[in-house]
């Protein structure tokens, strides 16, 4: 794992960076006074900010075996066990916090960044909401709260919680750029735009603004502009598979098919279970005479995930214009209207009246 940087977003996921955020909460000096040792909790701290949680975790429990009803132990070995994507084990953390001490704000918050991870996304807006009724005025509650109603698919509210906590705190990069995905959501593409100029404005270093806003570009049509703020986002990031697959995007849409299949085999390289990737992928490699790769890559695609109804509409489109109508009828029966939507889709194409092929599994 690499070592987490002062810089770096938080492990909690409040996004903040961490020294502003877990480094140095309720923790005490970051440097070890001299008159004393370190305590087992301050040195599991070092070792969280270190990138070393699997070390954290020893000395945090330690430090509750000694101390088992302070709240701020627990919520941090929460922190540690969450880095290591333990995430019902972290949730447990910040719930023992919680018991000793029911408006501790950092662990409602931590808790709702945990069950978030586990789909448990209204289970997780009930802890931010209980975190903004003990401090309303602390941004990173509105921030996270705007996070899990986007996962919700109620954008408005979303963008509600992120101007709250704008207002809070102006100079938060992370919630203007979250604003602009949410009213990216809603196609408010120029307003987006705008949002993501503002986080690089404060940030200009920041690689995520510059993806996102590729991407709002190439929706806008502007593709050179497009190109240029995904090429920058990966000259500061240069293992980025989400730009290399907005880029590929963009230059499949200006027709450089060849630049285009090395971009997002790039970003599969970096991301193999980049489901979105996957399905990018299927439709360079789409050839009417041989579809067989076409159809593995949205295999792939549906595997990782399994909901994405679109996945299994083309998925099923192909496999009936192969011949396979078994399959493809498995592919429609779980998606709302897919009949309807697949006849449409033929209609529209003329593919309906081509010879079926060889049936594909």
């Amino acid at each position: 794992m690499e070592k987490l940087g002062r810089n770096d977003p938080c492990p909690c996921g409040s996004g903040k960076k961490y020294k502003h955020c877990c480094l140095l909460r309720e923790t005490g000096p970051a440097e070890t006074p001299h008159q004393r040792s370190p305590s087992d909790e301050e040195l599991g701290i070092a070792l969280v900010r270190q990138g070393k949680p699997d070390e954290a975790v020893v000395r945090l429990r330690k430090a509750i075996a000694k101390t088992p009803n302070h709240p701020v132990a627990h919520n941090n070995l929460g922190i540690a066990l969450l880095m290591l994507g333990r995430t019902q084990e972290a949730a447990a953390c910040y719930r023992t916090a919680l018991a000793i001490a029911p408006d501790h704000f950092d662990a409602h918050c931590n808790l709702g960044n945990a069950l978030l991870l586990e789909g448990r996304a209204d289970e997780a807006v009930a802890c931010y909401r209980r975190a903004i009724a003990i401090a309303p005025d602390k941004a990173a509650a509105h921030y996270n709260l705007g996070g899990a109603l986007v996962n919700q698919g109620k954008p408005d509210e979303a963008v509600a919680c992120y101007r709250r906590a704008l207002a809070i705190d102006p100079n938060y990069v992370e919630a203007y750029t979250n604003l602009g995905n949410a009213l990216a959501i809603q196609i408010k593409l120029d307003e987006a735009v705008v949002c993501y100029g503002r986080a690089l404005a404060l940030r200009p270093d920041f690689a995520e603004a510059h993806n996102d806003l590729g991407d709002a570009l190439r929706r806008l049509g502007k593709m050179d502009e497009a190109a240029q703020s995904l090429r920058t986002a990966l000259k500061l990031k240069p293992a980025f598979a989400e730009a290399y697959n907005n880029l590929g995007i963009v230059l499949q849409d200006t027709g450089r098919l060849d630049e285009a299949l090395e971009s997002i085999r790039t970003a599969l390289k970096l991301k193999p279970d980049y489901f979105d990737a996957h399905f990018n992928l299927h439709s360079l490699l789409l050839d009417p005479d041989d579809p067989r790769p076409s159809i593995e890559c949205l295999k792939k695609a549906i595997a990782l995930k399994p909901d994405r109804d679109e996945y299994r509409f083309f998925l099923g489109l192909l496999l009936d214009y192969s011949g396979n109508s078994e399959g493809a009828a498995d592919h429609f029966d779980r998606i709302s209207r897919g009949a309807e939507l697949y006849r449409a889709k033929l209609d529209a194409g003329g593919i309906s009246n081509r010879q079926a092929g060889k049936p594909l599994s």
